[in-house]
């Protein structure tokens, strides 16, 4: 990445999700901070209104976002740097060029924006200042080695590596990550420091965060609902949007679906987060693999082939929300 369009970076946008706060997006947002400590900081949702307003002008760093499709052309022309891996991300990030890096789930399985970002924005900028410093010290060092961890760590819960001997670090990491809010890491008395205690008291939250997670996660796997598509396949749905850690459980499900309601000025959206992952059939056939993200793109949504999402707001017409999941998914499956 060019040192000198680092340099000149002034403003950060990191993802958010629109309910709560994203583990990647905001370790993404620390990990810059780290280098470019006088950004502007701001958090932002895929296909939100926010998105949309940011006008384009030099000195930006996108993570784990991408600018709007729409106003994709304009913003070429300021030479943005932008790092992401939602799939439906791909084709905007190779319009920047150089200054544009897409990671792949199957060619760099473990990579999200975190890992991105500590490779092509923290370490060109931190090497620079160590050679002006000549003699970095030993805990400089090792903040960046951990760093680096931390990345790799974000990752392995961002992209669901679960055979990864670390998956449980990294969901405690994200745990924390998730529960507070995402400006709150950025206050004076949460400067990011590996080694502060106040970091550590949130990583260890995070820890008790997880278990009470998995408490929650094993009663949307009780109270599941399953339905059998048009197209023979098994769809299981949840009252809960957060499905990734249900979802796991419901091995007999080709595709999870989990939903709740959004309040946006008086108009009520549905939110759905759907998962899936190859199932071998019985017969010997090849596995189905049901692409969530080409469902979630047709109702205006996206993300992964496997973990994907949308919102669409409700009418007085709409059927209940089973009812209302059934009907998309026979729609598009």
């Amino acid at each position: 990445m060019d040192i000198v369009a680092l340099r000149g970076i002034k403003h950060i946008v990191a993802h958010k999700d629109p309910k709560q706060p994203c583990a990647d997006g905001t370790a993404s947002a620390i990990i810059a901070h780290r280098v470019l400590p006088d950004a502007k900081i701001q958090f932002v949702a895929y296909q939100s209104p926010e998105l949309e307003a940011i006008e384009p002008a030099p000195g930006y760093l996108f993570v784990d976002i991408v600018p709007p499709k729409s106003r994709a052309l304009q913003w070429v022309e300021h030479h943005p740097i932008v790092l992401d891996h939602h799939l439906q991300a791909e084709d905007v990030v190779a319009m920047f060029g150089e200054n544009g890096v897409y990671a792949d789930l199957n060619e760099m399985p473990g990579v999200s924006a975190a890992l991105l970002t500590f490779i092509h924005v923290y370490l060109p900028l931190r090497e620079e200042r160590d050679k002006r410093i000549k003699n970095p010290s030993t805990l400089a060092m090792d903040n960046t080695a951990r760093l680096g961890k931390f990345a790799e760590l974000v990752g392995v819960r961002d992209t669901w590596q679960m055979n990864d001997s670390r998956w449980e670090e990294a969901s405690e990491i994200a745990a924390a990550l998730v529960f507070f809010p995402q400006y709150s890491w950025f206050k004076e008395d949460y400067e990011f420091a590996f080694d502060g205690p106040k970091w550590h008291d949130r990583m260890a939250m995070g820890k008790d965060l997880w278990q009470a997670h998995k408490t929650k996660v094993f009663h949307l796997f009780q109270v599941a609902h399953r339905m059998q598509l048009d197209c023979g396949l098994i769809a299981a749905v949840v009252p809960s949007s957060d499905t990734s850690d249900v979802a796991n459980l419901l091995t007999d499900a080709h595709i999870v679906v989990g939903f709740d309601f959004l309040d946006r000025n008086g108009i009520v959206f549905m939110r759905l987060s759907m998962r899936s992952r190859p199932i071998i059939q019985p017969d010997g056939e090849s596995p189905v693999d049901i692409d969530v993200s080409s469902i979630a793109a047709k109702m205006g949504g996206g993300g992964h082939r496997n973990a994907a999402g949308c919102t669409f707001p409700l009418t007085s017409d709409t059927p209940n929300p089973y009812a209302t999941i059934l009907s998309i998914l026979n729609q598009f499956l």
